[in-house]
This record gives structure tokens, C-alpha cells and sequence, in this order.
């Protein structure tokens, strides 16, 4: 008599009514995978976005920034000039910022310069300037064709 009792509480399993929430369980676990995803994708474009890498003790800082229609040399900051450099070959009027006389080292000799002064510069030269110094490329009618 005690088997006929147990049986009629249990009912068999049929597949029909668990496949629902199967389906929505592997629904549930995807979409929670795919958000932990982004999630993770955001963090590291955010965290590689205000990661700044140091130069030494102190931090890197533009090496050109423009005043008016002339570039700003830092004062003992080193430029190349050429195709990976930060300044292109070419023709330049040189002036010292705030200063009658300046003095630019060129591939390593020092050069003073007396207020606005041309200078050509070619493919590799190295310049680093004892101050700041204001810089501006001359474009001649020839370039501007």
C-alpha cells in the first residue's frame, strides 16, 4: 500500500515541460557572459586610455605646441628633423622667445642667433635649443604650387 501513495505524489518528468526553462537558462547564461565580456572590454580601453607611461622621474610633455603662426621650441628638448622626426627639411625663421639673442645646439655645435634669423635645416639634423624658441617654416611661391 505504500508503494501505491509514493506513486500517486510523483508524477514522471516529461520532456515537454522542462525544455522552457532550459532554454531559458542557456539564454541567461549567454547574455550574462556577453555582458561580462563588455564589461571587461570597456575597463581596459578606459584603463588604457589614462595610462600614461613615464619618461624617467617626469612624465613626457608635447615637444611642439604653437603660438600664433610660430611652433614653440623647449628649451633643452632635443628635435630631429626628418621623415620621423618632429620637424620637416626645409627652410625656417628662427627667433628666440623673449629674447634678442639665442642659441640652438645643431648636430652637437652651439650657434648663437641674433633676433629673426633664416636657417635651412636638412634630413637628420638634431636641434635642441638652450631656450625656448619660436620657429616657423618659410613656404616659398615655388612650395605653394
Amino acid at each position: 500500500m505504500l508503494t501505491n501513495e509514493l506513486t500517486l505524489f510523483v508524477e514522471p518528468i516529461k520532456l515537454q515541460n522542462i525544455m522552457p526553462w532550459v532554454v531559458v537558462a542557456i539564454a541567461v547564461v549567454v547574455l550574462l557572459s556577453i555582458l561580462i565580456k563588455c564589461f571587461s572590454i570597456y575597463r581596459n580601453i578606459k584603463r588604457n586610455r589614462t595610462y600614461v607611461k613615464p619618461n624617467g622621474e617626469e612624465q613626457q610633455q608635447r615637444l611642439l605646441s604653437i603660438r600664433g603662426e610660430y611652433f614653440v621650441l623647449s628649451g633643452g628638448v632635443e628635435y630631429s628633423v626628418g621623415l620621423n622626426g618632429q620637424l620637416k627639411a626645409g627652410k625656417y625663421l628662427l627667433r628666440g622667445d623673449g629674447y634678442d639673442k639665442f642659441q640652438l645646439s645643431i648636430n652637437g655645435q652651439a650657434i648663437d642667433f641674433d633676433g629673426d634669423t633664416d636657417r635651412e635645416f636638412a634630413d637628420g639634423d638634431v636641434i635642441v635649443p638652450a631656450c625656448d624658441t619660436l620657429i616657423k617654416p618659410i613656404v616659398t611661391k615655388e612650395e605653394k604650387i
